[in-house]
């Protein structure tokens, strides 16, 4: 392999078992990779369909350091290198945990259009026996993008609906198993950070 580019990976998805439950979520496509160091087909395709992957060419911004300015390379000679990290438990929450949610505030922006500015005051993350937690989220999700950007990655595969990594569809915060739009704190702070973030419902 000529290239390198490093993935951060929630924990879970390997079969590590740091979970609120205690438990690991091991996905098959994250097992492939971890093990081959090679994407999954479906994250290929999420990567082309953001043209960051042309033919059998992938765009060098996505390396590690990369050598090649703003142009690409042959897909077949990277190697993608998986970085775990939980940012639950980085933020200094036990395992197991009280389950948390995203509690959005009257007037407050939609799901989806939320900035980390605005934790605190129209959000909050508050676990099942009302306990704010915001503040370990919000530790874990820093922490764990200063991890990535020590690691130069810019690719992330998260464990969807997580209040930390969920993307695109989170918990309503009523503790009712209702999914709404929306992303966790750690993904959102990624993806506004300029990494490109799958969650792994879109591996399977």
């Amino acid at each position: 392999m000529n290239y390198r580019a490093n993935v951060i990976v929630s924990s879970c998805l390997t079969g590590i078992k740091c979970n609120y439950m205690a438990q690991g979520k091991p996905r098959p496509p994250v097992l492939s990779f971890v093990s081959t160091r090679q994407l999954p087909p479906k994250a290929v395709d999420r990567l082309r369909s953001a043209d960051l992957i042309r033919g059998d060419l992938i765009s060098s911004s996505v390396l590690f350091k990369p050598a090649v300015q703003n142009g690409w390379v042959p897909l077949k000679d990277v190697e993608f290198d998986p970085v775990l990290v939980c940012p639950e438990q980085m933020g200094g929450l036990p395992t197991p945990r009280v389950p948390s949610e995203i509690i959005k505030m009257p007037g407050s922006p939609s799901p989806t259009d939320f900035d980390l500015a605005e934790w605190g005051s129209g959000w909050s993350l508050v676990n099942q026996e009302n306990k704010d937690v915001t503040g370990n989220f919000l530790s874990g999700a820093l922490m764990a993008l200063q991890i990535a950007r020590m690691y130069d990655a810019k690719l992330a595969i998260f464990k969807a609906k997580s209040p930390s990594c969920g993307f695109g569809l989170v918990a309503n915060g009523k503790f009712d198993e209702t999914l709404i739009p929306g992303y966790g704190v750690t993904a959102h702070l990624f993806a506004s950070s300029g990494i490109f973030v799958m969650p792994d419902s879109d591996l399977i």
